[in-house]
């Protein structure tokens, strides 16, 4: 829980947690053991063992709508709308902090705050 190599880490730390406390809440059940057993094993063969078994890309979605079907909260795929729009917020938001920042810019004098001097 919480070791992802690519994927939407902290979406992914949502949902994981969201799991972790249903689980400890009582209110759902894992798969058996050997399920999560078998699991393991076959991410070990298609990813290997070490940081890309923690590489969700590029099956982050399948990964997400287990661990959602794990949680019961399958369905609607909303949640990657939802987090696309968040995504595109959030660059809007650095393009207009930067178009700002620029502009603050263009309006101010450099003036050196040292007399430069030649060592020669």
């Amino acid at each position: 829980m919480g070791a992802v190599a690519a994927g939407f880490t902290f979406k992914v730390f949502e949902w994981q947690s969201v799991l972790a406390a249903r689980f400890l809440a009582g209110r759902i059940t894992l798969p058996p053991i050997s399920e999560q057993i078998k699991w393991e094993e076959g991410r070990i063969q298609y990813k290997g063992d070490g940081v890309p078994f923690t590489a969700l890309y590029p099956d982050f979605e399948e990964y997400f709508e287990e661990v959602r079907r794990l949680v019961e909260e399958a369905g609607e795929k909303k949640w990657r709308e939802d987090f696309d729009k968040g995504h595109l917020k959030r660059i809007d938001m650095w393009k207009r902090g930067n178009e700002e920042a620029r502009e603050r810019l263009r309006g101010e004098v450099f003036e050196p705050k040292y007399e430069r001097t030649s060592s020669l």
